[in-house]
């Protein structure tokens, strides 16, 4: 019976310490507007499972700083007794051997061939390289980068919202930053955002980072085949 009492107990602790971490909010979060959220295994295999994906090569992006869920009968966060601030950042991951142009408010970042453009090799400046989080965004092992300063969110108002594996979740104390995003004739491009708040660093996890891709044509070729077999049933109808 008391061996039965620790292996629950154990079990229990174990239980414990893989649920908290993922119920934590991140401080940093990336978000498209209208996204889908993926959380399939390998689909598509250049970009990561448990993301915010777009096919849309036109879309709002959002960079998120969370600092607390809110609670109405508090005034500033639990953990902030005083208004902060965070330096916010964006990293753009391309395919190596891509060529094309993004715009974010108007603003053009280009790659025009394989050696020109905007975009290179050489790992972000600001970022620190040493931090293994990069590494676990699957884009960013292939990709060449483009690093662009953000501005500033901040725990002034109750103005994040929390986006949750798929879900909206909580709104929270912190803000966002929205920017118009174009994209034209890469096959795929990732975003990563991190904010520097003093002297901590945050990275969005690879949980809440976006992408957008262009579907496979084998995945156009199924789609046309089954709008195509639709055709005799609506014949049928309009007789």
């Amino acid at each position: 019976m008391k061996s039965r009492f620790i292996i629950l107990a154990l079990a229990l602790v174990i239980l414990t310490a893989a649920v908290v971490p993922v119920m934590a909010v991140p401080r940093v979060q990336s978000y498209i507007v209208g996204a889908d959220y993926i959380n399939k295994v390998g689909f598509p295999p250049s970009i990561e499972e448990f993301s915010w994906i777009t096919h849309n090569s036109s879309f709002t992006y959002k960079a998120v700083g969370f600092w607390e869920p809110h609670n109405p009968n508090e005034l500033l966060p639990p953990s902030a007794p005083t208004q902060s601030e965070m330096d916010m950042y964006l990293i753009i991951g391309i395919p190596e051997d891509g060529v094309g142009t993004i715009s974010i408010d108007g603003v053009t970042i280009s790659f025009t061939s394989v050696t020109e453009g905007d975009f290179s090799n050489t790992f972000p400046v600001t970022a620190p390289p040493a931090n293994p989080s990069w590494w676990e965004h699957q884009p960013m092992k292939n990709a060449k980068y483009y690093e662009l300063y953000l501005g500033k969110t901040n725990n002034h108002h109750v103005a994040a919202n929390h986006y949750d594996h798929g879900l909206l979740g909580e709104t929270g104390w912190g803000s966002e930053l929205d920017f118009q995003v174009n994209i034209s004739g890469f096959e795929w491009v990732h975003f990563d955002a991190y904010g520097i708040e003093g002297d901590d660093f945050y990275i969005n996890p690879y949980s809440h980072d976006a992408s957008y891709y262009v579907p496979e044509p084998g995945t156009l070729g199924l789609l046309g085949i089954g709008l195509l077999g639709m055709v005799p049933i609506l014949r049928r109808k309009k007789k």
